[in-house]
């Protein structure tokens, strides 16, 4: 016999793993139902948190979080670097990540807000 015979027959006489039902409720017998499809769409929209408007606050928070992180890569990469490139990259970074992360914010509060009003006609 080839050892790939042999270890074919040895796992032969192996008793097959038991594969437990997922769906199955443990030391009861019992079986969770199927979730129906049309009732989960329904308690998804209710439980949906209201849209928030694009706020310059929640940017600014944002690119500030954002800026300091861009100091302390600028700091360790870059050792040659004046304090005026300290003090105006990140500045300059702020101003950048702010203005576009607001734009995103407002853009995607705006196509929810047009498919949210599609949805209710």
């Amino acid at each position: 016999m080839s050892k790939k015979e042999t270890r074919r027959a040895a796992r032969q006489g192996q008793p097959k793993p038991v594969v437990r039902n997922r769906t199955a409720i443990r030391g009861t017998g019992q079986r969770k139902p199927p979730p129906r499809a049309g009732n989960r769409s329904a308690r998804a929209a209710a439980y949906r948190r209201p849209l928030r408007p694009p706020s310059l606050k929640r940017a600014a928070i944002q690119g500030a979080i954002f800026a300091v992180l861009y100091l302390i890569v600028l700091r360790f990469w870059e050792k040659n670097t004046t304090v005026a490139m300290y003090v105006m990259f990140p500045v300059m970074f702020f101003i950048i990540i702010t203005g576009a992360t607001y734009s995103v914010d407002r853009y995607t509060y705006n196509k929810r807000l047009r498919k949210q009003q599609d949805s209710s006609r």
